[in-house]
């Protein structure tokens, strides 16, 4: 009787701890992603990428599909150039252009724009996305180096990715110590991790 009463005891305290874990898991996923969505119906983006950026063309083009496959609700269309997007780049779709974003600024940033009659474009996380806009930083001083030309071909990469992650709706992870290509910095890390693929999956379904 005494050996029934404590295999139901261990039962239950792993059944409780596997609930909490799970709950725990959920709930940490749903805080690293933006509240704001594109479009029910769209499912695959287009990438289009400035002149200025022409250079990163190719890369971008065997990185992007990272993202693929993750979630059969979402992907992304292979990037191609448009030659006047750094000078108009509200289109429906991800628009990377490059930009000055100063010596000591980002290396990219990237926001996303819902877009009314009276407001026109506006940078916003948590509406219904017309658009994004990914600012890969152009600056050429040599001494701090923030500018995207003076980073390895891997932190290219994972900074590729992070601001993707970006448009897709995805954010820094709450928990700093998360293995993540949507973590800030260079992490030593330039994939897409099992936590990426989590918080896309529960913003997006499987």
């Amino acid at each position: 009787m005494m050996k029934r009463r404590l295999r139901s005891v261990k039962l239950l305290w792993f059944s409780l701890l596997f609930s909490f874990l799970i709950g725990y898991n959920v709930h940490a996923h749903s805080t690293d992603v933006y509240s704001g969505s594109w479009n029910a119906t769209t499912t695959s983006l287009g990438i289009a990428v400035g002149p200025s950026l022409s250079n990163y063309l190719s890369s971008f083009q065997s990185w992007y599909s990272n993202w693929n496959g993750i979630s059969s609700n979402v992907g992304l269309n292979k990037p191609y150039e448009q030659y006047t997007l750094d000078d108009t780049p509200h289109f429906s779709r991800i628009n990377i252009i490059g930009k000055d974003l100063g010596s000591t600024g980002n290396w990219a940033q990237t926001c996303n724009y819902t877009y009314s009659i009276i407001w026109g474009y506006r940078c916003d996380w948590d509406g219904s996305w017309k658009d994004s806009i990914i600012e890969i930083n152009t600056n050429t001083d040599s001494t701090t180096k923030k500018g995207y030309s003076f980073l390895s071909s891997n932190l290219k990469k994972k900074v590729f990715l992070h601001e993707l992650g970006h448009s897709l709706g995805l954010k820094h992870p709450a928990d700093t110590s998360e293995v993540a290509i949507m973590k800030q910095g260079d992490n030593g890390y330039y994939t897409i991790q099992q936590h990426d693929k989590d918080v896309l999956k529960s913003k997006y379904g499987a």
